[in-house]
C-alpha cells in the first residue's frame, strides 16, 4: 500500500493520503493510522486505513469523493 493518492472534485484536486494520530490530535480521537483528505489547504480526517482498501482503488477514491463532498456541504 503506497498511502498517497490524487483524485479531482469537479475540476479541483485533492489528496487522500495515510495521516497518524499524533498529526490530527490525540490517539483517543483517531486511530493510529487513517486516512485523510487534503483539499484546498483543509484537511478532513476520514476513516481507519484497513489492509485491503488499495485493491479496488477506483472505489476508494469515489468513497473518498462521497465523503468530501458530504464535508464539503456540512460546512456551508
Amino acid at each position: 500500500m503506497s498511502g498517497h493518492h490524487v483524485g479531482r472534485l469537479g475540476h479541483r484536486g485533492f489528496v487522500l493520503r495515510y495521516g497518524a494520530a499524533s498529526a490530527a490530535g490525540s490517539a483517543i480521537d483517531f486511530p493510529a493510522t487513517y486516512w485523510e483528505i487534503e483539499f484546498e489547504g483543509r484537511i478532513f480526517p476520514w476513516r481507519p486505513v484497513h489492509p485491503g482498501d488499495e485493491a479496488d482503488l477506483p472505489q476508494l477514491i469515489r468513497t473518498a469523493i462521497a465523503y468530501l463532498k458530504g464535508e464539503l456541504h456540512r460546512s456551508q
